[in-house]
C-alpha cells in the first residue's frame, strides 16, 4: 500500500506529464520550428516520469557551434517531491541561469509563449513573430 505522499507524488507526476505533452510539448514543438527556420542549431528533448528530472527542454545554438560554450537552453522540470515546476532558461554566452519555481497552472500557453519570446530574444536577439501573431496587442 503507498503512503499518501506517494500518491500525491504520483498525482504530481501524472498531472505535469500531461501538461508536457498537451500544453508544452506543441509550443516547444513550434518554437523549434521557428529556431530552424532562424538557421539555428535545435534539439528539443523530453524526459518522462521514470527519469531523475522529468521535464522537457529546448536546446538552441548557433550552426556549426559557433557559440563556443555550448547550447542554451530553456526547460521544463517537475520537482515532484515539492510539488512545484521548474522553469529554467540558460544562456551560455554570459554563462546566466535563469529559475523560477511555479505551480503546475503555470505550464499554459500565455506563460510558455512569454517564456519563450524572452529566450529568443535574450539569447539571439531574435522576436519570434508568431508568437506575436497568436496574442492580442497588449499582451507584451
Amino acid at each position: 500500500m503507498m503512503d499518501s505522499q506517494a500518491v500525491d507524488t504520483q498525482a504530481f507526476l501524472d498531472a505535469f506529464m500531461t501538461l508536457m505533452q498537451e500544453c508544452a510539448m506543441p509550443l516547444f514543438e513550434e518554437a523549434r520550428t521557428y529556431a530552424q527556420g532562424a538557421g539555428l542549431e535545435v534539439r528539443l528533448e523530453l524526459h518522462g516520469a521514470e527519469k531523475a528530472s522529468p521535464g522537457l527542454c529546448l536546446l538552441v545554438n548557433y550552426p556549426d557551434g559557433q557559440l563556443e560554450h555550448g547550447f542554451n537552453s530553456c526547460c521544463i522540470t517537475a520537482e515532484p517531491s515539492l510539488q512545484k515546476v521548474l522553469h529554467e532558461d540558460f544562456y551560455s554566452d554570459s554563462n546566466q541561469r535563469r529559475v523560477q519555481r511555479g505551480k503546475l497552472a503555470s505550464i499554459n500557453q500565455m506563460v510558455l509563449h512569454t517564456r519563450l519570446a524572452t529566450f529568443f530574444q535574450t539569447a539571439f536577439g531574435l522576436q519570434p513573430d508568431y508568437i506575436a501573431k497568436q496574442h492580442p496587442t497588449g499582451f507584451w
